[in-house]
């Protein structure tokens, strides 16, 4: 059976494994015959195979390869949704499955809390002057709920002041300049 080929030949001597190690174990079981049965040996096998690679994944004992991540995602995905694991054996694949998307590499955890803080400082400083124009606000409308109209303007009362008893003269017909 080619799985066992694969099985026989992935990985090196120190523990480590590469892109297409990866690669092909995961060809190996997705395009495997369904007249094809695994016996729990087998079974047994790929299991641990698959838990060597997530180790060394973990060690950092894995090929540079910027495909390895996407390899190895492909792999767990792959192999959570085998029929011939057992409910614990699937539950630790998906425990990986998830371990592994929710830290992808070349994400600096520290990179993105910094870029949070300083995103969150920023706007705390943005708040804190909406904050001190909203005080000023405040004041000014309290300036104007405090200030009381004289009597006379709220009577309805024409101001009191000196007022002309002069007339106006305008053009008119009455007397007084013009050209004839």
């Amino acid at each position: 059976m080619y799985l066992n080929s694969v099985l026989d030949s992935i990985g090196s001597e120190n523990g480590s494994y590469t892109a297409e190690d990866i690669y092909r174990l995961n060809e190996a079981i997705f395009n495997l015959p369904e007249e094809d049965t695994l016996d729990e040996n087998t079974t047994g096998l790929l299991f641990k195979a698959v838990q060597k690679i997530k180790k060394a994944y973990s060690a950092g004992k894995c090929d540079k390869d910027p495909n390895f991540y996407y390899d190895y995602v492909a792999l767990l995905a792959t192999m959570q949704n085998q029929h011939f694991f057992s409910q614990k054996q699937t539950k630790l694949l998906l425990d990986w499955l998830h371990e592994v998307v929710k830290a992808p590499p070349g994400e600096d955890k520290n990179a993105t809390a910094s870029k949070d803080i300083t995103r969150l400082e920023t706007e705390n400083a943005r708040m804190a002057k909406e904050i001190e124009q909203m005080q000023e606000l405040t004041a000014a409308v309290s300036i104007l709920q405090g200030f009381k109209l004289p009597k006379s303007f709220s009577t309805g009362d024409k101001p009191t002041g000196s007022t002309s008893k002069r007339k106006r003269r305008g053009k008119g017909s009455g007397g007084g300049g013009g050209d004839k």
